[in-house]
């Protein structure tokens, strides 16, 4: 048992329970696993405890004779919001276990349980809950950095607070910069941050897609024309540089621009002067310019479709922006975020993930980047049919923790899949968990561990009877 990233500090945690042999056996067992523990015969003890210290996890049974588990469950998230409750039940009542699950219990225990269970459960709980607390701490920084515009970039990991900062100090300036990252890994983001972080602020922020029009309308789009230029020329247009005075323009994935292009664009960025097509008199502009592309631009210099004079004006600084599956410390973060906001635009209530469901999206290679995570967090909101997103809500790709569209899979990731692997395989040649332990020449408390680490579906009951029941 780990206490996480809150030091050495021991998990202080609530049962509620008021059959005393039951109570005293789960105050030992958790003692025994090295937890602090306090004890609640019914609601009032409960609410009292819970005015009067901070705790990590609740456990209540859900019968009490004074109260109800779900009475608890509403109390310690009014006094604690955001602790873990998990709920004690009968054989019988699996059904009201479920209910409690659906208004925020984190998890449940079928009584009588096996201590192995209850030590993974609580494990389990109090990592949720830590993490959570991480992501509001997270939530807050991101909100000091509104004035930048940065605070729609989340991510706490070491990648993204370097890009942050590198923005940071960057933004204040008129300096060109060139935002290289694949595809969906929010470039425009971080133009729209540079922006937002400059003089510039008030003024316009214009983007273009040099890689969505034929050449001969993007020159027209970026620097304008005049009546009759050319057939359809009906009416003179100012061109998007224009359009972007005393502001920025973003020119996006400028790798696609065609050459004869590219040497305009050098001339407007030399002179500042742009020239709409079939006109004579050039017009001074004042702009910055931010580009983006998500192809090696020295390598495109290097071919000789991409100018070299053009690539070290675009390129006095460059960005670049790390793919997601190289900030995996973010992916619970970014799915938090995504959950709430497509909650929000579907008119749902908010859902919370699965521990083994947030496993899975953390493990997968992310090929299509933070828009596919945003694509597969808004169908999984659309999928839950409670509160809780589990793993049959994600796609296949994700839920198989695994890359797609055969994209190169992360060393980390082909190891959580082979091990995955492995330990499927033992189970289901074993009788019991012990035996599957043995057999993957590990202890059984690792095998445990590492069921919850990779999000596995139980496997057969330590005594060699039917699969656990619940979550792992």
């Amino acid at each position: 048992m780990s206490d996480g990233g809150e030091g050495a500090r021991r998990a202080e945690i609530l049962v509620v329970e008021d059959e005393a042999p039951m109570r005293h056996l789960l105050r030992d067992e958790l003692l025994d696993l090295g937890y602090a523990v306090e004890t609640a015969a019914g609601l009032a003890e409960a609410q009292l405890q819970l005015d009067r210290r901070a705790f990590e996890l609740v456990i209540t049974d859900l019968a009490l004779g004074e109260g109800s588990g779900f009475d608890v469950l509403a109390r310690a998230g009014e006094a604690q919001p955001g602790v873990p409750v998990v709920i004690l039940t009968g054989r019988g009542t699996i059904d009201d276990a479920v209910s409690a699950i659906k208004r925020g219990a984190f998890d449940f225990l079928q009584k009588p349980f096996e201590s192995e269970r209850l030590a993974l459960v609580v494990e389990k709980a109090i990592g949720w809950g830590r993490k959570s607390r991480e992501l509001e701490l997270v939530r807050r920084d991101h909100a000091r950095l509104v004035a930048t515009g940065a605070n729609r970039m989340l991510g706490n990991g070491v990648a993204m607070r370097g890009l942050l900062q590198m923005i940071r100090q960057v933004a204040a300036t008129d300096t060109t910069v060139l935002i290289q990252g694949e595809s969906g890994t929010g470039k425009e983001l971080v133009a729209r941050a540079l922006h937002e972080g400059s003089r510039r602020r008030a003024r316009p922020f214009v983007a273009v897609d040099c890689g969505a029009l034929q050449a001969n309308l993007l020159a027209s789009e970026m620097f304008g024309h005049v009546r009759g230029a050319f057939t359809g020329a009906d009416s003179a247009r100012q061109g998007l540089f224009q359009a972007a005075h005393l502001g920025t323009l973003f020119l996006d994935e400028i790798g696609n621009l065609p050459l004869d292009l590219q040497a305009r664009l050098l001339r407007a960025l030399q002179e500042r002067r742009v020239r709409p097509i079939g006109g004579n008199a050039e017009r001074e502009v004042d702009v910055r310019v931010v580009a983006a592309t998500n192809r090696d631009l020295a390598r495109s210099v290097a071919d000789g479709s991409f100018r070299e004079d053009l690539y070290y004006r675009v390129a006095v600084v460059t960005l670049q922006v790390p793919p997601l599956r190289d900030r995996r410390e973010d992916v619970a973060l970014l799915v938090e975020h995504f959950a709430r906001a497509a909650a929000a635009r579907l008119g749902k209530a908010e859902v919370r993930f699965a521990p083994s469901a947030m496993a899975r999206l953390e493990a997968y290679g992310w090929p299509g980047n933070v828009r596919e995570l945003a694509n597969v967090v808004e169908r999984a909101v659309i999928m839950a049919t409670d509160r809780v997103v589990r793993d049959v809500d994600l796609p296949q790709p994700a839920r198989r923790g695994s890359p797609s569209n055969g994209s190169v899979e992360t060393l980390d990731a082909a190891l959580a899949r082979a091990e995955r692997e492995a330990i499927r395989r033992a189970l289901s040649r074993s009788r019991s968990k012990a035996e599957a332990a043995r057999a993957l020449g590990i202890s059984r408390r690792a095998l445990y561990d590492k069921l919850a680490r990779l999000g596995l579906e139980a496997g057969p009951a330590p005594d060699g009877g039917e699969a656990d029941r619940g979550p792992l």
